[in-house]
């Protein structure tokens, strides 16, 4: 008996391991807001899995939505700390004798913000400068 392969013919609605991992990909991006990859695949007229279908049915009635475009929020944490090191740039920056305005406004320019944050977050943290602020107006 000569070894090869066996030719097997495949129904024509089967599913191979490829479509499976086209299908896995489409949804993980339709539920992070990109749904490009699960529309060319609905588009196609491939078989779709069940995944996919349930999927799309949460999408019509309005269960999955997509993603804004905006910037993606920071958490909490991150945001607070950033808060925190501007406040204590300007520290740094008014106990090595910088005028108060003068080391906002390298403040801002160093880590690429408006004079406003700065600002803000020296109003946050006043209890760290003492008496080197100016007084509140």
């Amino acid at each position: 008996m000569a070894g090869g392969f066996i030719r097997v013919r495949r129904p024509s609605r089967a599913i191979d391991l490829e479509e499976v991992g086209q299908a896995s990909y489409a949804v993980e991006q339709a539920c992070e807001g990109n749904f490009g990859p699960l529309e060319d695949r609905l588009r196609s007229g491939k078989a779709l899995l069940f995944f996919e279908i349930e999927l799309l049915a949460d999408i019509v009635a309005g269960k999955v939505k997509r993603r804004s475009r905006g910037r993606p929020a920071q958490p909490a944490a991150m945001r607070h700390a950033k808060v925190l090191l501007l406040a204590l740039e300007v520290l740094t920056r008014r106990l090595k004798g910088c005028t108060h305005k003068g080391a906002v406004m390298d403040t801002a320019k160093n880590f690429d913000v408006h004079r406003s944050a700065v600002d803000k977050a020296v109003g946050k943290h006043r209890d760290l400068f003492g008496g080197l602020l100016p007084p509140l107006k």
